[in-house]
């Protein structure tokens, strides 16, 4: 709203700097035209609706534009939070594998259907994303490095890639600290994003 009237305050200001001395005599035409400013009047009246009217049209598509993005964000969060969630069954069975290797094949069918949901929501996280901004660009990656080392823990657990309990527990852990990195990169979004919000851009 302010950036909207500025130029209009603006422009006022330079009018009333240029013209500053024909003021009186514009007071002392129109005082002793009266007919000219009753005729004047209704076309300033049409003027100030119309910017009126824009005001508000300008101040329905901010808000507009910020429910987009305040949902924007809100849609993120969930997608980031399920997201994790999903991760940390993963990591929970294939610790499980890792301690118990008799067990593995159990879990396997498990952990390749959290692996098809991971990979749902890291398309739509990424689909949501601007690459434009490096934050968002970083928690990209993030995304993908854990999707491919939870790869490698089904290849350990379907035996694939020849079972090994010390892989299973450097997996694990890689992914520990990739879920920690997407955590605070995906803070420093939101809050980037609602100090956006919150100054309209």
């Amino acid at each position: 709203m302010r950036q909207a009237v500025a130029p209009y305050v603006a422009l006022g200001i330079l009018l009333l700097i240029l013209f500053q001395n024909q003021v009186p005599h514009i007071l002392e035409f129109f005082k002793n035209n009266k007919d000219a400013f009753l005729s004047i009047g209704p076309l300033l009246s049409v003027f100030g609706i119309l910017y009126v009217a824009s005001l508000n049209d300008k101040s329905a598509r901010s808000h507009r534009i910020l429910d987009h993005r305040v949902r924007w964000i809100e849609s993120l969060r969930v997608n980031i939070s399920n997201y994790l969630a999903v991760c940390k069954r993963i990591t929970s069975n294939a610790a499980i594998c890792s301690t118990a290797p008799s067990r593995s094949a159990s879990f396997a069918d498990d952990i390749i259907k959290d692996l098809y949901e991971i990979k749902a929501l890291q398309s739509l996280i990424d689909l949501s994303l601007n690459l434009d901004e490096p934050a968002q660009k970083d928690l990209q990656k993030t995304l993908f490095d854990i999707q491919n080392t939870s790869n490698k823990i089904l290849y350990c657990v379907a035996k694939v890639d020849g079972y090994s309990a010390g892989k299973m527990k450097d997996f694990n852990q890689y992914i520990d600290n990739k879920e920690e990195e997407l955590q605070r990169i995906a803070r420093l979004v939101f809050k980037s994003e609602w100090e956006k919000a919150k100054q309209g851009i």
